[in-house]
């Protein structure tokens, strides 16, 4: 490469550098920023849901809006804004709270503040009325969140702690995970690291033990940040790995995108640059996938940062031209200037960083900007400034409370204090960086000695343990030879009546010795038997599980189209069931779940099989049945839903009622889950069309000549049998 060339690529390698810092603090944390995708959604979907009844058109498009979030903010706040609609058409005072509720946390995201204020008002309104009073806290939350941007912190911290007691008064786990999700948050934006780490595992434990993984996942994430600023790099590695996996098990591209940026720093950080490459990557195409494009300019200038820390320049300069073409575009920069490349554009850069931070970022965003233009004005020759720089960079990071960037920004403060002659100070400076890093080593040391000291001690009392039973045993035997050695002294010394009498006596005792082993192992067999049925059998229900599912019905379902033989798939959903637990509490709504289970388990066949399918979902398979007695089975079970009456601490009994879906065989070349997919597209119909219902597809419907399901799934409107 040409000396021009390499200059050039050092000035756009600078350039990319300031540029990089001004966009990190103009830019918020994962989780939290918004993509900037358009926000067309599906106009045949929407024209659907329109034709169905009034009353049931915002739920549809709230769950159009709950699918679309994690792929897209802007699609999700449309289908949002035409719930909202649909509800203030039919005065659905619910309908409208979870619209709004929607509405806000769009907001929030996107970080709109504006946006999101305009919605407490109508929230405060409707949290007073006495049936939705339930989703206080998570309106507090939302308060706390709003306040949290605005960096109100003091407001921000009193409405989520009061969020966080109402939610644990209304037995709201979700909204209580929330406020101790966001209180950690707070404590990272005011450098308190250490009173984080407390609040976001509290809340990954509710989140973890109610199931939502969305949700521990974002806690996994700030995790990973506070164990990286606390100097915890292999735990910080584990979360975001963690994280991410979850997110391409689940398709999560924003998920996907803030984790692979987070890996790709830490390996950086830890000289590991082809692993930071891999992830830098990752995480500019996710970004590219989302619309956001704040993130992927900073992604591509990341991999040319990467490539030109290990002197690659001729892999580094296409990244980071790529990187600042996006970047200048988002930021309407007057491009012939960011054309030019020299080290003062990347000077000018950083300044604009410094603006940023000085305009009111947290103390490490003013440590990142203060870093980098001081590293800029070093490569200019400008030491006097670039100290002055340093300086604000140590105090930025000291009160951030991040003691690795403290120690790099010590280092780069010796070194440019080197430069203008001040030895004294710089030697007092790189005594202190070699006490912060002996330290954090030292820190880093304990806590796997500790660790080391544990699994020793743990081997210990195993062998310890493994010793004294092996004497036992030994004790056991010896005392079993002499009893024997007795006996055959005494056999000895009788005459031979008494000694075949101690013979048939010796082959009694061990006939009665086979007869117990063998009882023993008889109880054995049967144990190992209950073991296997309870771990084929839902624990609170008593149907099967999914497990006896995949390893039983499964195959059994495969051989009954094989053969050609009648079977069908039903799936059954309990209607309004999240009322019944929010209402009645979560022992009622175990009780609904059992009566359901009651009602449907008196129409099973031998070889039927009813299994709980997850939370208040249920699998019924049937055998041997044509399409009619499948209908009647259906219409029988929805009978027997409602005649259950399930006992509340005041009031009358509780009815209940259940929504069903269902698909019969055989099908030409049919797949069991294709069959589950129609029977859930039926579900959604039953649902749709009022609950307490069901729909059916089978081969005897008016299926205009189409006969394979994968390709019935793809069909806007489908022949249904209905059964009520």
């Amino acid at each position: 490469m040409t000396r021009m060339s390499i200059s050039s690529g050092l000035g756009r390698w600078l350039r990319a550098s300031g540029l990089l810092l001004s966009l990190c603090v103009a830019s918020v944390q994962a989780y939290e920023s918004p993509p900037g995708e358009a926000s067309t959604i599906d106009a045949a979907r929407s024209a659907q849901i329109g034709q169905q009844p009034a009353a049931v058109r915002a739920g549809l498009f709230m769950e159009q809006a709950r699918q679309e979030q994690p792929r897209s903010l802007a699609k999700a706040q449309a289908w949002a804004e035409l719930a909202l609609a649909a509800a203030l058409g039919v005065a659905d005072a619910r309908g409208e709270l979870d619209a709004r509720i929607m509405l806000t946390n769009l907001a929030l995201l996107a970080t709109r503040p504006d946006d999101a204020a305009q919605q407490f008002e109508d929230l405060d309104r409707l949290v007073q009325q006495s049936d939705l009073q339930q989703h206080a806290a998570e309106v507090l939350v939302l308060r706390g969140r709003w306040q949290l941007v605005n960096r109100h912190y003091d407001e921000a911290q009193a409405s989520l702690e009061q969020a966080q007691s109402v939610a644990q008064a209304l037995g709201d786990r979700a909204s209580e995970a929330k406020a101790l999700h966001n209180q950690g948050l707070l404590a990272i934006r005011t450098g308190q690291q250490a009173q984080a780490q407390p609040l976001l595992e509290a809340s990954l434990a509710l989140n973890d033990a109610d199931g939502r993984e969305r949700e521990g996942d974002a806690n996994r994430h700030y995790l990973g940040f506070v164990a990286r600023d606390l100097g915890r790099y292999a735990d910080a590695l584990d979360l975001h790995r963690t994280v991410i996996e979850h997110g391409r098990a689940r398709g999560d591209t924003q998920v996907i995108a803030h984790s692979a940026n987070a890996l790709g720093i830490l390996h950086a950080q830890q000289g590991q640059s082809a692993e930071a490459l891999d992830y830098f990557q990752e995480a500019a195409e996710a970004h590219g996938q989302l619309g956001d494009r704040y993130s992927e300019a900073m992604a591509y200038i990341n991999v040319g940062n990467t490539h030109a820390n290990s002197g690659d320049w001729v892999l580094s300069l296409p990244a980071l031209d790529r990187g600042l073409a996006i970047a200048t575009a988002e930021n309407s920069t007057d491009a012939e200037m960011l054309a030019l490349e020299r080290n003062e554009e990347a000077e000018a850069d950083a300044r604009r960083a410094m603006q940023l931070a000085d305009a009111g970022a947290t103390s490490m965003r003013v440590h990142q900007a203060t870093q980098a233009l001081g590293l800029v004005l070093v490569r200019l020759g400008e030491h006097a400034d670039a100290e002055e720089m340093f300086m604000r960079s140590v105090q930025a990071s000291k009160e951030s409370g991040r003691q690795t960037e403290q120690a790099d920004a010590l280092h780069a403060l010796a070194q440019a204090q080197t430069a203008l002659g001040k030895h004294a100070e710089a030697n007092g400076h790189l005594e202190a960086y070699v006490t912060l890093i002996k330290s954090l080593r030292d820190d880093e040391m304990t806590r796997k000695l500790a660790e080391l000291r544990v699994q020793l001690e743990t081997r210990q009392r195993e062998s310890e343990l493994e010793a004294r039973q092996q004497r036992i045993n030994l004790l056991e035997q010896q005392a079993e030879q002499q009893s024997r050695i007795r006996l055959l002294m005494v056999a000895a010394l009788l005459s031979s009546a008494l000694l075949i009498l101690a013979l048939v006596s010796r082959h009694r005792t061990r006939q009665r010795a086979e007869s117990q082993l063998r009882a023993q192992h008889e109880l054995i067999a049967k144990a190992n038997l209950d073991l296997a049925e309870a771990a084929d059998t839902d624990v609170l229900t008593g149907a099967r599980n999914r497990r006896y599912f995949q390893r039983v019905v499964l195959p059994s379902l495969h051989e009954a189209q094989g053969q050609q033989r009648s079977h069908a798939v039903l799936l059954i959903d309990a209607d309004h069931f999240k009322r019944v637990n929010d209402e009645h509490g979560h022992d009622v709504g175990d009780a609904a779940l059992l009566a359901i289970v009651a009602a449907w388990r008196g129409l099973l066949g031998g070889s039927d099989v009813l299994v709980r399918w997850g939370g208040e979902e249920f699998l019924l398979i049937l055998f041997d049945r044509p399409p009619h007695a499948v209908k009647q089975c259906v219409v029988d079970g929805l009978s027997a839903t409602r005649a259950q009456a399930i006992p509340v601490t005041a009031g009358p009994p509780l009815r209940i009622s259940v929504s069903v879906g269902w698909v019969c065989g055989p099908w030409p070349e049919a797949d069991p889950t294709h069959l589950l997919a129609l029977a859930d597209r039926a579900l959604l119909q039953a649902k749709a069309m009022g609950r307490d219902r069901g729909y059916g597809v089978h081969l005897g419907l008016d299926l205009g000549g189409v006969t394979a399901p994968e390709r019935l799934l793809h069909l806007s409107s489908l022949a249904l049998d209905e059964a009520r």
